[in-house]
């Protein structure tokens, strides 16, 4: 099985402003996210791809089901359909049937295609980067636009022909009218360094701290850290790492040190 999503990058965020119907000043999101997701793969049937083969072309199918964390809306579930479209000596890679669908916000629908060849028809499987188009949504994202691009970094087999994991990145510039977008990370508290002093015959020291992290938005939140209050420290300094991860995706970090020495 791959590796769970790294953390996500937030690239930029703003507020722009728009004309509504009746000539009403109306405030448009703007959102600029990335993020590295992890999946799984299923084989389907041409009928299922989105696509329409012509005569001399071959296609090959794989459904996406992937999660992802992206800055400013959360964590997200992405399922998209890759398609392999060997025409000529070249193999197209299409995007169909994309979808990102968060927890508050509703579901975002996206699809797009290389804009030449991905690779030969000797590759077995293709990955690339495919842009991407957003094509509005339903709940926040009913009036959404934007482009974007769907990276395909690897695929994993479980059982040859039938499905596996995958994993990639996947990034949006993002319009949206009716949407609010949470972009501040929490406030990390109270990660300071300090010193334990451990009598001379003593090789290690039980060392506790308390950090906190409190959000605009969402209130307070867990701080997690590693290694955590309450674990043995050896004489010498040891770097301690806290992070913290609103509702939106949005995450601080913080890093203090611990220094046990030898009275004396």
């Amino acid at each position: 099985m791959l590796a769970a999503p790294v953390a996500a990058l937030l690239c930029a965020s703003l507020l722009t402003p728009g004309w509504a119907s009746g000539g009403h000043l109306r405030a448009t999101q703007t959102l600029t996210t990335h993020a590295e997701w992890s999946g799984s793969w299923t084989l389907v049937s041409v009928s299922e791809c989105g696509a329409q083969p012509s005569p001399e072309s071959s296609f090959f199918c794989l459904r996406h089901m992937a999660t992802a964390t992206l800055p400013g809306l959360g964590s997200v579930l992405l399922a998209f359909t890759s398609v392999q479209d060997t025409r000529g000596g070249c193999v197209y890679l299409l995007v169909t049937g994309g979808s990102l669908a968060t927890h508050s916000q509703g579901t975002l629908h996206f699809a797009g295609a290389t804009p030449g060849c991905a690779g030969s028809p000797t590759s077995p499987l293709i990955s690339g980067k495919v842009p991407v188009t957003v094509a509005g949504g339903d709940g926040s994202f009913a009036a959404a636009s934007g482009t974007g691009t769907l990276t395909i970094n690897r695929y994993l087999h479980v059982q040859t022909g039938c499905c596996g994991d995958s994993e990639g990145e996947v990034a949006f510039s993002l319009d949206a009218p009716n949407a609010s977008f949470d972009v501040t990370p929490p406030v990390l508290s109270g990660a300071h360094s300090k010193t334990v002093r451990i009598p001379m015959a003593a090789k290690r020291a039980h060392v506790r701290y308390s950090v906190t992290a409190q959000d605009a938005v969402d209130g307070s939140v867990s701080a997690v850290c590693k290694p955590r209050s309450g674990s043995w420290f050896r004489p010498g300094r040891t770097k301690v790492t806290c992070s913290a991860t609103d509702e939106s995706g949005n995450t601080a970090t913080a890093q203090f040190t611990i220094t046990v020495k030898h009275r004396g």
